[in-house]
């Protein structure tokens, strides 16, 4: 029996044995677990926290390229206007440049206005969990090129994450030239080609019985009369028609540095002076007396045929792209005339620097010429014998030898994505 009872005991204390190392197994088991699922929450939140970095910094990228794109886009016109302006007074005074000194002079423009624009959006950025460190020109670009380098930064409860970036703007194909003769397209230039001023596109509706128009831009949206006791005044204004235009005299104030759009025709009675001003018209127009100085500064685009009755010039442009008939052209100073077709000239008053151009016949009475040869008028055809008509000096005072080009506003813009 003793033996028995000892043999019990033992049996006892290998269970108990047996139990405690199977619950110290399951512990060490336990523990190992809790350990990794500590890691792998502790990794998770580290790899949420890169994740979300990331896609700030990502925000920051896309936050950046627009303001850019903006920048550009929004300005294009303004420097091929500006470009083209500065080419055409080139042309001018005879001081016309090679095609790369306006490439350049284009990309320099755009490139002093995306810095100003870069600098006052990210002045004014609302507050975001990103940040952008940018270098215009790191490396001293191409002169062709606007080289823009930035790096956003997104940081998440601390955690940081950098992707670095390249834009570059090419303006390689801003202007080219090409000969008549090459069959390749382009824009064939003459002195003037009626597109200088351009649409300022849809504009919010003026009032109605609205004929003040200082400092306003508006559009009618539909065809707009107005009559002697309507006193219009036009300063500082950007007024667009989109069908016919017609007033009466309009002699109560000069119209200073404003557009007149219009895109059907247009027809007035006596107009005042026109300084720093345009008027384009896609169809034909009829314009009265321009009284007092005439057009000072200031150009005329007519699309379709156009009559004009006594008017001065002074460093001014008229462009008729059909047939037009001029009453009395008074003291033509520092201007061009540009007739696509046939024309009619009462009388003329030839001061310096101008020059009048018909591509087609000319009939014309009087010339006055006190430009001490220094003023021309070309034809295709006249009768007149201060009339120059031939051919080749025609083509080279009047136009181009070769056929311009100018760029599309979509320039190609690259990226470079780096991780950091």
């Amino acid at each position: 029996m003793e033996e028995i009872k000892k043999l019990l005991v033992n049996k006892r204390g290998y269970a108990l044995l047996t139990v405690l190392l199977t619950i110290t197994i399951f512990m060490i088991i336990s523990l190992s677990f809790m350990g990794q699922s500590a890691n792998s929450m502790k990794q998770n939140k580290e790899v949420e926290k890169k994740s979300q970095s990331v896609a700030l910094s990502e925000m920051g990228i896309l936050y950046f390229e627009s303001a850019i794109k903006n920048a550009y886009y929004s300005n294009y016109n303004i420097v091929l206007q500006e470009i083209k302006n500065e080419r055409e007074n080139h042309i001018k005074n005879k001081e016309l440049k090679d095609n790369q000194y306006y490439i350049q002079k284009a990309r320099d423009k755009m490139k002093e206005i995306i810095k100003i624009k870069i600098i006052t959006e990210l002045e004014n950025k609302p507050p975001v969990p990103f940040e952008i460190d940018y270098q215009v020109d790191p490396d001293g670009s191409k002169s062709n090129e606007i080289s823009i380098v930035f790096i956003s930064t997104g940081n998440e409860s601390g955690k940081k994450t950098k992707i670095k970036a390249s834009m570059t703007i090419d303006f390689t194909d801003f202007l080219t030239m090409e000969d008549k003769d090459s069959g390749n397209p382009g824009e064939s230039e003459s002195l003037l080609s009626g597109n200088e001023i351009l649409d300022p596109g849809n504009l919010t509706a003026c009032r109605n019985e609205q004929t003040d128009f200082t400092n306003s831009r508006c559009q009618i949206n539909g065809s707009a009369s107005y009559h002697n006791n309507q006193k219009l005044v036009f300063d500082n204004s950007v007024f667009r028609v989109n069908g016919t235009l017609s007033f009466q005299n309009l002699n109560n104030k000069d119209m200073n540095d404003s557009i007149i759009y219009v895109l059907g025709s247009m027809t007035t009675e006596n107009l005042n002076s026109l300084k720093q001003s345009k008027i384009h018209v896609n169809g034909a127009a009829n314009f009265g007396h321009f009284n007092g100085s005439g057009l000072t500064d200031s150009i005329i685009e007519v699309a379709g045929s156009a009559t004009f009755d006594n008017m001065k010039m002074d460093n001014s442009k008229i462009f008729v792209g059909s047939p037009a008939r001029f009453n009395q052209i008074n003291n033509m100073n520092n201007s061009i005339i540009f007739i696509n077709s046939s024309a009619s000239i009462q009388g003329i008053n030839l001061e310096s620097n101008s020059t009048v151009c018909v591509n087609g016949n000319l009939s014309i009475n009087n010339i006055n010429d006190n430009s001490k040869g220094s003023s021309k008028i070309y034809a295709e055809s006249s009768s007149h014998s201060k009339v120059i008509t031939n051919p080749t000096s025609f083509e080279n005072a009047c136009k181009r030898n070769s056929t311009i080009k100018w760029g599309d506003p979509t320039i190609s813009i690259k990226y470079d994505y780096n991780y950091n």
